[in-house]
């Protein structure tokens, strides 16, 4: 990197940050150089030209002295030489210089020059004005933007894409100008909104919608690389400012700077590009004006209303159905209708847009699709063709980013896409990109490769080796743009990995290992080579495999206690001990402490799961003390964890939002996309030791955290009653009918459960308590959705055996018109889980009653669906009753606990007893 100059010994710049000693470069800085007018005569020697001539004592100290002296002369005459040839900013801490910027500049320009002098004050203490050009002194000036002095001195952005910039000396002025998209009415401007929780939340539209602000980025990358500013964390502490009194950059200066890939969207995890310089600085933004949904563009411009056009939704089952905007391809009203859409974008000044089915794909089934191509995913990309090819002749200038996921995945050789597409590819594995290169334009990667919500949740995902890996292939394959899924979360654990990335979009060839260094150089200081071992221990584990080349199909809890055993957590303990007594500053010992927050997640759970799964070999007292005393110690952490707030959490803490969020997903109403900063607000903190950590789905752990430890073992027992007339399904339970023994689980917020049988039916109803009735997530849907999205019970049974079941069938059923997901597990192998097949004789009602704040279902299950016998007095099967609640977060509530394979697991079975 390069450096401002100096002529002090306090700036940081002017030595090495790889020396322990701190001493001076042995090569130059930038802009200290040899000209063609400094010229070195060789002085006199008195060393006779016979080199076997031996000297005497008072001959040779002679020799050192007049030696050093000329080295001392050649010194200064370079220092000043170098000097000579200097614009000078800033002289012995005064300013030197004028800020210019075009007159009634925008306000990104504004902001700009605000950057400038406020980090140039911090550097060398002066005080740079900031003012039109129009009234812009003699002397010294930075030109800032698109100003007429520099249309003048030849300095333009005519010939850069994307948001390239320029840092060039003509004359006194330094210009700082990038490629800038206009300001259009109505965009969005510089803003303070809560960025400090950077984007947890779904706005990552706005940057987009400002487009390229190559200017921004010229203020940025000119504080990195000519003053030493180092943004390293996205925090008020995370910045590391060098100090100096005197700022001159070379008069022959002239860069041109182009990060590698032309835009990072999706999480802007170094806080918003609106109002900060470090997106800037580290290449996390938006070098073009887009509109990107997140993947899925159909469910804004497919505005049909479904009782009056029912033709255009996807046919399924024989029906359609308006759930999810899942459309009819062959119909032509519908293509026409997409193709507005994306001409509406295009028409309200958006260059690139993106164009994705919705999620979930629905395949449609009717003749028409059928019989106008029978493959789903190449019907699929015969319409995004059609649309392409359609806007490419109304708005031939502008891109459309065609995702290439789910049906969309796998291109065709003879479907091509023209030059109006840059095909977007979800994964971005390398088998992905090498089977569509060459189609379109070229091509932009959808990663997931730091989404909390997938794989092993909080933890590192991706060392800074892999990333250079990845980075590196990406550029090679002429990759435009990245959109990244996740991240900024682990701050304290993957803060090199972010350094490293950001860095890397900008230049492929850097090394990792020396921006790993540089990382933790300029926040832990004095700690920085006990963290440097920390990471290095840290990053030895196999998260790329894990989670990337997919050569493991790992749970959460398995990946954890596989890739942090007892011997690994105990020497990553030992390094980030010494660590924490080498830290000297308040500084260091902060962001050793976040290390040391997030590490003790990694701890706590390592010890939780190794001890659960002792004792799900050995029930022995001491086991079960030890796992209870390690999940109270989990929980006195977690609540300290997720309640900080105030200076911690801001100056020191990046990413807490997206670590509280993780830890108490079970205990607010907010999910992935939602702000902790409001959040927080509505978080039932009383019920945060009743929920697991993480998101639905593999990312989660439920268990031993939610452990009941009454009720461990599979020991549980629900009884059935043989029932004297087969209950009506009104879902109202009547107490007649149901007289039976009722099964209660969950204290707060509680399920209860009934159940009976007679020669052909099983009987269920759940009567679920809810204090947030008016809030419960279910809405009519279609038989083999994934209900397990809304509030919903489960039901899994098996009669074949009264021990361990490997053969069970599954019901989920929501209170909301045809919320059914039918099941079988086992049937063809391993666990796996067969949707496909539907108990035909099943039925369902259910009933919301918000007067006393609970909510019914009422559940008929046929013996010949599930293949059973008439059950018999005294018969003993196995199965499991469970519940997920949504309404104030996700929460998984299980009636038999105690499996390791995750929420279904049947070793956690209880025993149905017939009576």
């Amino acid at each position: 990197m390069s450096c401002c100059r100096t002529t002090t010994a306090r700036c940081d710049c002017g030595t090495s940050r790889n020396s322990p000693s701190g001493a001076l470069r042995k090569t130059p800085p930038r802009g200290w150089r040899l000209t063609a007018r400094t010229s070195i005569t060789p002085l006199p020697s008195r060393i006779s030209s016979d080199c076997s001539k031996k000297l005497l004592p008072m001959d040779r100290n002679t020799m050192r002295m007049r030696i050093a002296q000329v080295a001392s002369l050649l010194l200064s005459i370079l220092v000043l030489q170098a000097q000579a040839d200097d614009l000078v900013l800033v002289d012995d801490g005064r300013a030197a210089c004028t800020i210019a910027v075009p007159d009634k500049a925008d306000s990104f320009t504004l902001m700009a020059a605000s950057w400038l002098a406020d980090y140039v004050e911090q550097i060398t203490g002066a005080t740079l004005n900031i003012v039109e050009e129009s009234a812009a002194p003699d002397g010294t000036i930075i030109s800032v933007g698109h100003t007429r002095m520099a249309a003048a001195a030849g300095v333009t952005t005519d010939d850069l894409t994307y948001d390239a910039c320029r840092m060039r000396v003509a004359g006194d002025v330094l210009y700082l100008i990038g490629r800038d998209s206009p300001v259009r009415s109505g965009a969005v401007e510089p803003t303070e909104e809560p960025w400090q929780y950077f984007l947890e939340c779904a706005p990552l539209r706005p940057p987009l919608q400002a487009g390229p602000k190559g200017t921004c980025r010229a203020v940025a990358r000119f504080l990195e690389s000519h003053c030493g500013v180092q943004w390293l964390a996205p925090a008020e502490k995370g910045t590391r400012v060098p100090k100096t009194t005197r700022l001159a950059v070379p008069r022959d200066l002239d860069d041109l700077d182009a990060a590698a890939f032309g835009f990072y969207i999706g999480t802007f995890f170094y806080r918003s590009q609106l109002k900060r310089p470090a997106p800037y600085a580290n290449s996390i933004r938006s070098g073009i004006q887009g509109r990107h949904y997140g993947g899925h563009s159909y469910i804004y411009w497919f505005n049909a209303d479904f009782e009056k056009n029912p033709e255009y939704f996807a046919e399924f089952n024989g029906e359609r159905t308006k759930v999810g905007h899942h459309v009819c391809p062959s119909n032509p009203e519908v293509r026409k209708i997409l193709l507005r859409g994306l001409q509406a974008e295009f028409d309200a000044g958006y260059d690139w847009v993106e164009m994705g089915q919705s999620d979930g794909h629905v395949p449609c089934e009717c003749d028409g699709c059928q019989a106008m191509e029978p493959d789903s995913g190449r019907r699929m990309l015969l319409l995004h063709k059609w649309i392409c090819d359609e806007a490419a002749k109304s708005h031939p200038d502008k891109t459309i980013l065609m995702i290439a996921y789910g049906p969309t995945r796998k291109p065709y050789p003879d479907i091509q896409f023209g030059d109006n597409v840059v095909i977007e590819l979800t994964g971005g594995r390398p088998d992905r990109v090498e089977v569509w290169k060459g189609n379109g334009r070229g091509m932009m990667i959808y990663h997931y490769w730091l989404d909390e919500a997938l794989g092993i949740g909080f933890a590192p995902r991706i060392s800074p080796a892999n990333m250079s890996e990845i980075i590196r292939y990406y550029h090679e394959q002429g990759v435009i743009g990245i959109f990244g899924a996740g991240g900024g979360f682990a701050w304290g654990l993957m803060g090199p990995t972010y350094y490293t990335l950001g860095q890397l979009l900008r230049d492929p060839t850097l090394d990792y290992k020396q921006l790993t260094r540089t990382y933790c150089l300029g926040l832990y200081g004095e700690a920085a080579d006990e963290m440097q071992t920390f990471f290095d221990l840290l990053y030895q584990r196999t998260y790329w495999q894990l989670n990337f080349k997919h050569s493991l199909s790992l749970t959460m809890a398995e990946a954890l206690k596989q890739l942090y055993p007892p011997p690994v957590i105990h020497g990553l303990e030992e390094r980030l001990r010494r660590a924490e007594q080498a830290a000297a500053t308040e500084r260091e010992k902060q962001w050793v402490q976040l290390t040391r927050d997030e590490f003790d997640y990694l701890k706590h759970m390592s010890t939780m799961l190794h001890l659960y799964d002792a004792y799900l070999i050995n029930k022995s007292p001491a086991i079960f003390a030890e796992l209870e005393t390690a999940v109270d110690s989990f929980q006195a952490w977690r609540r300290r964890i997720v309640m900080l707030e105030g200076d911690r959490i801001t100056n020191y803490f990046p990413g807490h939002g997206h670590f509280a969020k993780f830890l108490s997903t079970g205990a607010n109403s907010g999910y992935y996309y939602h702000d902790w900063g409001h959040l927080r607000k509505s978080t039932d903190f009383d019920r945060l030791d009743e929920s697991g950590v993480g998101y639905p789905g593999n990312s989660s752990v439920s268990r031993p955290i939610t452990l009941d430890f009454d009720a461990i073992g599979g020991g549980r027992e629900f009884r059935l009653r043989r029932a004297t007339a087969p209950p009506v399904l009104d879902g109202k339970h009547s107490t007649g009918e149901w007289d039976t023994p009722v099964t209660t689980f969950q204290k707060k917020a509680a399920t209860h459960v009934r159940g009976m049988y007679d020669d052909e039916n099983l009987y269920l109803t759940y009567t679920c308590e809810e204090p947030y009735i008016d809030k419960i997530v279910a809405h009519d849907f279609y038989r083999d959705g994934d209900v397990s999205l809304f509030d919903c019970v489960e039901f899994m049974v098996s009669s074949e055996t009264s021990v361990y079941a490997t053969r069970y069938y599954h019901f989920l059923v929501a209170p909301a018109k045809d919320a059914i997901l039918d099941l079988r597990t086992g049937f063809k192998g391993g666990r796996d889980q067969d949707e496909a097949w539907n108990a035909e004789g099943f039925a369902f009602s259910y009933h919301i009653d918000k007067v006393n704040k609970q909510w019914t279902v009422e559940l008929r299950i046929p013996l010949q669906d599930i293949n059973a016998p008439i059950p018999k007095p005294g018969d003993v099967w196995m199965g499991n009753l469970a519940r997920e609640r949504r309404v104030q977060g996700t929460e998984l509530q299980l009636w038999s606990q105690g499996g390791r394979g995750g929420f279904t697991d049947p070793k956690a079975f209880g025993r149905f007893i017939f009576e």
